[in-house]
């Protein structure tokens, strides 16, 4: 049997681990808290983008008509960087080029349907993007998903290529264009639009979700490879915004403006890779990423199960 000091040392022991447990995770989570309020509460310092700025330099947005791409081009055009815009709307695009313009700089329209774009168009991308000369700015932005939530196999085939080909191949080869003069230059910055269903398993959103991962795992990944060469890559995981593809049309505490997605994803560029621009959507992100998949999945299935019947409603 043990003596009463042996066991009053070893409680005292294990009383004082636990103390030391509990401080540490309490550091950790003001930690936490300290970054997220600095994220989303103090105004974005621009001071990566800055650096980047002048020397008629230029920023290429894809998927730039409406929404978080005409918001990004807009907002890259007052920080002083000519826009060379890319979407398959081409009226559209001359709509978004005059507003740009406005701003003292130049733009740049090309009309590019990314569903069919096959070797020959991104050629004519890449001719058009060299004679820019100093591009400093890439924003990944074109997408595609569902009209509304599938089951998988409800989806068809097509739909399933169609999603896979623009967010994923589509972002490939704009970067594949795009980064060996960042490479040469050794600076520059890339902009991959995520999403939170990239975060997180979304039933229902199968296939969107997983290309959305995708594009997280890939902006993560370059991010390391071509840090030291001065290569700022961003991946950028949203939840719900205002914009045809989401056809929400009015902001609220879960739904953000894409000017403010635009903003404060540009504004924190140089910091970490990963940002939900839009409070609670990381708050969000932080809740799922600590729930078990089993209950996220759950939650978010029957959410998009409501979605599904409302849309087939109005059909």
């Amino acid at each position: 049997a043990h003596s009463p000091l042996f066991l009053l040392a070893m409680f005292s022991w294990i009383t004082n681990c636990a103390l030391l447990v509990g401080v540490l995770v309490l550091c950790y989570w003001i930690f936490l808290l300290v970054k997220f309020v600095l994220r989303h509460f103090t105004k974005p310092s621009d001071a990566f983008l800055k650096k980047l700025s002048g020397g008629d330099a230029w920023a290429v947005v894809t998927g730039a008509s409406d929404g978080i791409g005409k918001a990004y081009a807009v907002t890259l055009a007052k920080k002083g960087f000519n826009v060379f815009l890319i979407s398959r709307t081409l009226s559209k695009l001359e709509a978004v080029a005059q507003e740009v313009e406005t701003h003292g700089v130049k733009s740049k329209v090309m009309s590019v349907d990314f569903i069919a774009a096959g070797s020959e168009q991104f050629a004519e991308i890449e001719q058009e993007i060299r004679s820019l000369g100093n591009v400093a700015v890439l924003v990944n932005n074109v997408g595609v998903n569902y009209s509304y939530p599938n089951h998988f196999l409800e989806a068809t085939e097509e739909q399933d290529l169609n999603i896979v080909n623009v967010n994923i191949n589509v972002t490939n080869r704009m970067t594949r264009i795009v980064l060996p003069s960042m490479v040469e230059k050794k600076k520059g910055a890339i902009v991959n639009l995520s999403s939170m269903a990239g975060r997180v398993p979304t039933p229902m959103l199968s296939v969107y979700s997983g290309t959305k991962a995708y594009v997280d795992f890939f902006s993560k990944c370059l991010a390391q490879e071509y840090k030291s060469q001065g290569i700022v890559v961003q991946s950028v995981t949203p939840g719900m915004v205002v914009s045809n593809m989401s056809k929400v049309r009015k902001t609220s505490m879960l739904v953000a403006s894409p000017e403010h997605i635009a903003s404060r994803s540009l504004g924190k560029l140089g910091d970490d890779v990963e940002l939900s621009p839009f409070y609670t959507h990381g708050i969000l992100n932080h809740v799922f990423k600590m729930l078990p998949t089993s209950v996220t999945s759950k939650y978010l299935h029957n959410m998009n199960k409501g979605i599904q019947k409302r849309a087939l409603r109005k059909r």
